[in-house]
């Protein structure tokens, strides 16, 4: 994730600054603080400050704010902040900071955000981030377009491969739609075994628990 991105040499170099501003870092903080560009403005949180801000659960809102607000961060630290919204629904705060991200899985992220937010443009850019590279959230979204759309065969298509989070999801909501539960279920139970982030393990125990509604209403 954005915290633990670096190089030796970059993380002494953000707890030097820290140290020069008086920030207190723990000797357990030092393997996921991230470092890069920031402004002389002295009102501004250091790189260090910020990722431990995002490593707070919930996050920092303020730090969230000022990752808006500023232009000179660490792509790594943009691009938990973008997640981290999704996570939240702030779907147009999302969207704004993987406008400033250029990685094909930025587009890919980008578009599972607009899919969220009922976009009509998501499976055209999903479509665009798969062709540029990045398989995996790509076909996540495709697959959840698909669904939608009635078509759970080619969801299971397009994510068979697949054995991240997302892919997991997609597939035991197709599985479902082809009533096939048990199979559904016995796919979370091997995703929720996997180490995943924080805000994809809630989809999964959401998912998880949408199914077992299906099955047993009571």
């Amino acid at each position: 994730d954005a915290l633990a991105q670096l190089s030796e040499a970059e993380l002494m170099e953000s707890l030097e600054r820290a140290v020069a501003r008086g920030t207190v870092v723990r000797m357990s903080d030092l393997r996921r603080a991230p470092s890069g560009p920031r402004r002389a403005d002295a009102a501004d949180r250091s790189d260090v400050e910020l990722a431990l801000a995002l490593g707070l659960r919930p996050a920092d809102p303020a730090a969230l704010r000022e990752i808006e607000a500023r232009d000179d961060l660490p792509a790594a630290i943009v691009r938990e902040a973008a997640r981290l919204q999704v996570a939240r629904g702030e779907y147009a705060s999302a969207l704004a900071l993987y406008d400033r991200l250029g990685e094909p899985e930025d587009r890919a992220w980008q578009a599972e955000t607009l899919r969220r937010a009922s976009s009509s443009d998501a499976g055209d850019l999903a479509q665009r981030a798969l062709d540029a590279g990045a398989s995996s959230p790509s076909r996540a979204t495709l697959g959840r377009l698909a669904i939608g759309r009635g078509e759970p065969q080619a969801a299971l298509a397009l994510v068979s491969e697949l054995e991240d989070a997302a892919s997991a999801e997609v597939r035991s909501l197709a599985l479902l739609a082809l009533g096939r539960t048990p199979e559904a279920l016995a796919q979370l139970s091997l995703a929720l075994g996997a180490p995943t982030r924080e805000d994809e393990r809630a989809r999964l125990l959401a998912t998880r628990g949408y199914l077992r509604a299906q099955t047993d209403p009571a």
